[in-house]
This record gives C-alpha cells, sequence and structure tokens, in this order.
C-alpha cells in the first residue's frame, strides 16, 4: 500500500516488471432501512475502512437536499457499521437518494437508492409477506401525497403494484387557506396531508 491509500500490482511473469495502481476500497452500504415516523427515514448501514473511518465522508443527496457527514460522526451499529439517515417525505418515495462514501478524492460505494426500491424488495420477498399490507399502504400514501401536492405525477409511488391503488383521492383537491387576525412574526412553512 502507497501513502496515498492505493495498492501497487506487481507483473514479474511479463519479462519487465509493471506497476498497476488499484484504489483501495474506501467503503460501501451493507445494508439499508426504512424507518417510519413523522417522516420517512432512510438508514444506510456503511462499512467503512478503519485506517481511513476518522476522514471518510457520507454524501446523500436526494429531494434537492444534499447532507455531508463525517464518517467518525455517525452513530454505529452493535456489529461496528455507521448509520447515515435521510428524511423524506410521503411524496418523495420515487425521489433518488444518491449516497456516495468519500475518502479525499477517492470515492468508494456510490449508488442511487428509492424507498419504492426498498418496497419492490420486500413486496418481492414472501418471507416478508406479514409486512406487504403496510407496505403497500405506504406506497399508497406516497401517491396520494404525490397527487395532492402535484409532485412527480408521472411517477406514482404506487404504480403497477397488485392490490395497490388511490382511494377517492380528489386530484383537484381543495389546498386553499386563509389567516385572518395580527400574524406578526408568524409565517407559513408547510402543509401536511392525512390520508
Amino acid at each position: 500500500f502507497t501513502a496515498e491509500g492505493k495498492q501497487e500490482k506487481t507483473c514479474t511473469s511479463c519479462g519487465d516488471v509493471i506497476r498497476e495502481t488499484i484504489p483501495v476500497a474506501v467503503g460501501k452500504v451493507e445494508q439499508w432501512n426504512i424507518t417510519l415516523t413523522d417522516a420517512l427515514q432512510v438508514n444506510f448501514h456503511l462499512s467503512v475502512s478503519e485506517t481511513i473511518s476518522s476522514t471518510a465522508t457520507v454524501n446523500i443527496v436526494a429531494g434537492g437536499t444534499e447532507i455531508t457527514r463525517n464518517i467518525a460522526e455517525l452513530p454505529t451499529t452493535e456489529n461496528g457499521l455507521y448509520v447515515a439517515s435521510v428524511k423524506l417525505s410521503a411524496a418523495q418515495m420515487t425521489e433518488d437518494i444518491t449516497v456516495s462514501i468519500l475518502n479525499n478524492s477517492d470515492i468508494g460505494d456510490s449508488n442511487t437508492y428509492t424507498i419504492r426500491q426498498y418496497a419492490d424488495t420486500l413486496l418481492a420477498d414472501e418471507t416478508q409477506s406479514k409486512y406487504h399490507t403496510l407496505v403497500k399502504e405506504m406506497l399508497n400514501y406516497g401517491a396520494a401525497a404525490q397527487v395532492y401536492f402535484g409532485y412527480r405525477k408521472d411517477s406514482l409511488a404506487n404504480n403497477e403494484i397488485a392490490g395497490a391503488g388511490l382511494k377517492d383521492i380528489p386530484e383537484n383537491a381543495d389546498r386553499t387557506f386563509s389567516v385572518s387576525g395580527d400574524v406578526t412574526g408568524a409565517s407559513f412553512y408547510g402543509a401536511t396531508l392525512v390520508y
């Protein structure tokens, strides 16, 4: 290994000595899951080389938000994996989440995930059948939020899922509201959908 974290490979059966630089693995996403709270929290469990764990970072890009954290500052699981999380709204179930593990200019695992992808994996696994109804309802909720807020309606969360579908969600639902009286110091932050 070189000081830059590269491995030198020597070919001695070639007549001449040839040196090739091969990047050393920085880290990767070992597993990921979703936590249902007031939002959808996507948790990525990362393995990172112990020699660079103090300098490596994880970068998550999702829904117009970018989060970069030092690996050493992340909580760990019992088996030593680092956990990096991002929260998304229900309407963002088909939103790409790109996770990259970096150390200086070296890039380890860099992949794209979606909540819908996670749901598809659970629905395809018959050993997880006790969760299928919950997953389908979660996807229905996501699709309803997409329709209600007019967000990515071309890629609904429950699209082509057997047994899933919108149930009386009016696309032209009244989204207006009004405020009266003295509202000094207050401003509108956002709206939620209860389904």
